[in-house]
């Protein structure tokens, strides 16, 4: 008889917070248990280990410093390591700060103090030391660099500096060992402490102390920890509420504080890279299956192994990207699109719903002052005959709609009385 198989289905955002459950003397993360009718038997992901929440971070050790053992293997790959571009400087001499320019230009608009880039061919976002260390202030305007146009602005109308929001939402995946209470962070970017933990000076003679180096043999569940505290897109702090654990550190288990969905509803609902990471994650947390991990195809220091990726035997796990009915694979045509880290067509569409809404009511308020004007100079009862009110009435209707303005003639001149500016 085969067992049933459960998978857990971790409560909401609010209600997680309500609903922990403590155990020995860690905090565990609610769950409703369902039966699927499938082996092996499910465990908790929240019942191993422990975590840094409402301790104090250990002392960063900074990549420079990795980098003086490891400038042969490791430092020249460094500058373009996929991690460490998370956030990047804005060289105000390169290529990327000249297309910056251009495109705030075209419309308009400049924008000082940009000194640095978060994202890449899907989206980029513009950041600035704010006034707190270890913070950055984000431009609320954004830019599409691929797609059908190239450098296509977002979100100019009203565009302005945003002191918290990095922090809010950003930082716990694009810097480095962020503290929970005032949200800054010990260094920009991913560094070689975020996946690699916090080792100390003995690390030089025993390798075999960091994290997810080959002579630390790192345990599955701890791999999947790691990486999931930035690439699982869908988890909430039972904590604090934001979409990064708290205070995190690699050794820690993550789901002592980041409550996840792992249902298969809720997996069926991604789009297959976001699909794929939740479902590896899950068959070790929740089913103990260690034979597959992200390391099995992915380096810690290039996006993939192409060659690891071929030789893996088939499983359940590649038909999430991949049609297996032929006699050749074929991937499925998908789109990754991000409602957190604001991406891809679906977010790019629902983004011009609401600005189309926000250009409609700025139409409005426009349309409404052009009749407070003509109201004020009393058009309707001065204008020539066949001019008179149902004309100053489609005018009014013409710009509600979306027209441009029509061009107003010079009011007639008022006795004694002063012209007020045209703020149309």
């Amino acid at each position: 008889m085969v067992a049933p198989r459960t998978s857990i289905v971790l409560v909401s955002r609010w209600s997680c917070l309500s609903a922990l459950l403590v155990l020995g003397s860690g905090a565990l993360l609610a769950a409703r248990v369902e039966a699927q009718g499938r082996a092996p038997a499910a465990e908790h992901p929240a019942s191993w280990g422990d975590s840094h929440v409402g301790d104090p971070l250990p002392t960063l050790v900074e990549s420079d410093d990795c980098l003086f053992c490891h400038r042969r293997d490791i430092g020249p790959i460094w500058p373009d390591d996929v991690h460490r571009q998370s956030v990047r400087v804005l060289d105000s001499d390169s290529e990327l700060s000249r297309f910056v320019r251009s495109r705030f230009a075209a419309v308009g608009q400049g924008f000082e103090g940009i000194s640095a880039v978060m994202g890449g061919e899907r989206m980029l976002h513009f950041l600035r030391p704010n006034d707190q260390p270890g913070q950055f202030s984000m431009l609320s305007a954004a830019v599409v660099p691929g797609g059908d146009r190239p450098g296509q602005l977002v979100r100019t109308e009203g565009a302005r500096w945003q002191g918290s929001l990095f922090g809010r939402r950003c930082a716990g995946c694009h810097s480095t060992a962020v503290e929970t209470s005032s949200m800054a962070f010990s260094a920009p970017s991913i560094e070689c402490y975020s996946c690699h933990g916090a080792v100390d000076g003995s690390h030089a003679a025993d390798p075999a102390s960091a994290l997810l180096a080959e002579a630390n043999k790192t345990p599955a569940r701890v791999v999947a920890s790691i990486c999931g505290q930035c690439h699982i897109r869908s988890g909430v702090s039972a904590t604090t509420g934001r979409p990064y654990a708290n205070h995190f550190v690699p050794g820690d288990n993550l789901f002592r504080d980041l409550a996840v969905n792992f249902s298969d509803e809720a997996l069926a609902a991604k789009n297959p890279i976001d699909r794929h990471v939740l479902h590896n994650i899950r068959s070790i947390v929740i089913y103990g299956e260690e034979n597959i991990t992200c390391l099995t195809c992915h380096s810690t220091h290039s996006p993939s192994l192409v060659g690891r990726h071929a030789g893996l035997q088939a499983n359940a796990m590649c038909d999430i990207c991949h049609d297996r009915s032929g006699d050749r694979w074929s991937l499925f045509e998908f789109e990754v699109s991000s409602d957190h880290c604001e991406y891809g067509s679906e977010w790019l569409a629902a983004e011009a719903v609401r600005a189309a809404a926000a250009e409609l009511r700025r139409r409005e308020l426009e349309a409404e002052q052009l009749q407070a004007f003509l109201e004020f100079f009393q058009v309707s009862t001065d204008v020539g005959e066949g001019e008179g009110e149902e004309d100053v009435a489609a005018e009014a209707e013409d710009v509600a709609v979306g027209q441009d303005l029509p061009e107003v003639e010079e009011a007639p001149e008022v006795q004694e009385a002063e012209e007020p500016p045209n703020d149309r």
